[in-house]
């Protein structure tokens, strides 16, 4: 199970695994923080989709239940950036 969390404050995402005997073991997908709207589990990998300032983040599987960060995209925009005006 992914746990994303955080939309108006950042917090750490966190993946709980089932050991199948009723337990969670408890995993942090990243050590930074970030203002998480969902994630999407996509062939075992995970997008994560993040409020600005925060980049969305792709995460890849291991091939063990392990996640890595593969790539972050979108733009920078701070709370007070202000969009190119339409031409």
């Amino acid at each position: 199970m992914i746990l994303v969390k955080g939309r108006h404050w950042p917090l750490v995402d966190l993946v709980l695994r089932n050991n199948g005997k009723v337990r969670f073991s408890t995993e942090t997908l990243s050590e930074t923080a970030d203002r998480t709207y969902s994630a999407a589990l996509a062939d075992l990998d995970i997008a994560v989709s993040n409020d600005r300032p925060d980049m969305k983040r792709i995460y890849l599987n291991d091939g063990t239940g392990h996640f890595q960060l593969s790539s972050e995209v979108g733009a920078r925009l701070g709370p007070l950036a202000t969009l190119p005006s339409p031409t």
